[in-house]
């Protein structure tokens, strides 16, 4: 059975072990389960941030990760958990502002 699967442009996926979340209507990356090379950059890391607010009209929410840092965080197309939501993420720059940025590679998990 051949499936779409959208993945973000900034997500390093090439030559790893993906995991797929599939329904009978959808097929959704999860994340990458081997680990980064090693050396290679912790951006590279997949990390959970939890929603903390909407930014209405723009797919991104306001993010807050482990180590307590606040993020922007690109939510994945058509899925808008509510505040407390938890995504795995991984980083993908930072806004003009500086603001760092990162993108959710999952669907949303339960709290």
């Amino acid at each position: 059975m051949i499936e779409r699967l959208e993945i973000p442009v900034d997500n390093m996926c090439i030559g790893r072990e993906i995991l797929v979340h599939c329904t009978r209507r959808s097929v959704r990356l999860v994340g990458g389960l081997d680990a980064p090379t090693p050396g290679a950059s912790p951006l590279l890391t997949p990390t959970l941030v939890e929603v903390t607010g909407i930014v209405p009209g723009t797919g991104a929410a306001k993010g807050l990760l482990p180590d307590g840092s606040t993020v922007l965080v690109r939510l994945p197309r058509n899925d808008r958990g509510g505040i407390g939501s938890r995504y795995v993420a991984m980083a993908a720059g930072s806004m003009p502002d500086g603001f760092p940025l990162v993108q959710a590679i999952s669907s949303w998990l339960v709290p």
